[in-house]
């Protein structure tokens, strides 16, 4: 769960200012008549554009659409943009279409309940209520999950019964216990614990959900029924036990994640990383910078060790990540990593090591390092990256950087290079250089 997290924040970077697609290249008006009168592909298509490009633009037309539309493929296309985007403007719809549209295919039900579990009113959670026993598990399960959403410990009663009921199979009982978690009802901790217990179950999904719901429900009288999981045979529960610590009070569970560090499976040692990182720990700082330089795993590990050094921010954590990313003996994913992580925790005071860095790799004939600092930078909220914008443009070896300084100039709007940004919209420039410069010239006005 924590590396899902830490490599989600890597990834988001990429996905912030993708390429120009030629759907791009089409006016607004254009996409809004596909909208309004093209056929299912041509607004499904478009969809999909607008959903990789995080464009909320035709979000009013899209609801339109789908309150008129008959098509539950499009229905679906669009709940999943929505629901992509955060965008609660369907909920309404969503609902009233659970509710009262009783011939809705039933993959069309469990998506729209997904997509209305975070916006839930009491009238929802009520409703969602009535289908924990529907006759479809996928529902009954999907409405299970939202419950634990709701935020309402009102219905923590519901799925503890739920939960005790001799008649609920196990594979529901994955999803009654994580929500159960998820709505931190005390009340469940003994029936949760006893998952836990030596020979009561022999689902390691169960067991697995349980350790979790625990540490979210953070009652201190399960910590000794959590720690005790560290000697199991199964490194995915000593994984999650390693977890469950971080929602309690760092003072009573730091030394054990530090330990966690030394566990002989990889997942535990980044689930240590993750939690050590969370709970902003200086005392594991020293074994982090050991465990990103030298841990056998280079790809999780060492990652997830330097994200915890970013997330914990002490001057040594960071003075050893702006020393790493200059070390050409350090392996490239890892440096990568910590350019990442240095540019979302501490991207002020590491511009300059990001300019020597750029200085190092200016001249080889092919940077892979160069072009991943340029593309991490291009996606950065801060002024004082003008310089760095300004010396991409004059890269000359490939188009990339180039495209990665107007990109940055666009999203700090950053005037002063508007003459610079001006010259690359002549003949003498690619035909892709120039209409992104004339795109961000556009965004400086």
């Amino acid at each position: 769960m924590i590396m899902k997290q830490y490599i989600s924040s890597i990834i988001l970077i990429f996905l912030v200012f993708p390429s120009l697609s030629a759907g791009e290249t089409n006016s607004q008006e254009k996409r809004i008549d596909i909208i309004r009168y093209g056929i299912d592909t041509e607004i499904i298509d478009l969809i999909t554009t607008l959903k990789k490009n995080k464009n909320k633009e035709f979000n009013t037309e899209l609801l339109k659409l789908l309150k008129t539309t008959h098509n539950t493929n499009l229905e679906s296309k669009i709940i999943d943009l929505f629901s992509s985007e955060k965008d609660d403007s369907a909920v309404e719809f969503a609902f009233s279409e659970i509710k009262d549209n009783y011939d809705l295919p039933n993959e069309t039900v469990t998506q729209f309940i997904s997509y209305i579990a975070p916006y839930q009113t009491p009238d929802i959670s009520t409703y969602l209520a009535t289908l924990i026993n529907h006759d479809d598990t996928t529902i009954a399960d999907t409405a299970i999950d939202a419950l634990g959403k709701s935020k309402n410990d009102t219905y923590g009663k519901v799925l503890l019964d739920l939960l005790n009921d001799p008649a609920t199979s196990d594979t529901q009982k994955v999803h009654v216990i994580e929500a159960l978690g998820n709505l931190k009802y005390r009340k469940a901790r003994e029936s949760i614990s006893r998952y836990l217990e030596k020979d009561y179950t022999t689902n390691r999904s169960l067991k697995w959900k349980a350790c979790i719901a625990l540490g979210e429900i953070a009652d201190e009288k399960s910590l000794p029924t959590i720690i005790k999981l560290f000697s199991d045979n199964d490194p995915y529960l000593r994984n999650y036990a390693i977890q469950a610590l971080r929602y309690f009070p760092a003072q009573k569970t730091e030394d054990i994640i530090i330990q966690g560090l030394r566990d002989s499976s990889w997942r535990v040692r980044v689930s240590a990383c993750g939690s050590l990182g969370q709970i902003k720990s200086k005392k594991a700082v020293p074994i982090l910078i050991y465990k990103a330089e030298n841990d056998p795993d280079t790809r999780n590990v060492r990652n997830a060790a330097i994200q915890a050094l970013a997330h914990i921010k002490s001057v040594k954590a960071l003075s050893f990540l702006q020393t790493f990313i200059l070390d050409n003996k350090s392996n490239d994913l890892n440096r990568k990593t910590t350019i990442s992580a240095l540019a979302e925790s501490n991207l002020q005071g590491s511009i300059a090591t990001f300019n020597k860095l750029m200085d190092e790799e200016w001249n080889k004939p092919d940077s892979p390092l160069l072009d991943y600092t340029c593309k991490v930078l291009s996606t950065q909220k801060n002024a004082n990256l003008t310089k760095l914008y300004k010396k991409m443009l004059e890269y000359t070896k490939t188009m990339n950087l180039k495209i990665y300084g107007l990109r940055g100039i666009k999203f700090n709007k950053i005037s002063s290079l508007k003459g610079r940004v001006e010259e690359l919209t002549t003949d003498k420039n690619p035909k892709q250089i120039r209409q992104i410069a004339k795109d961000t010239l556009e965004a400086l006005k």
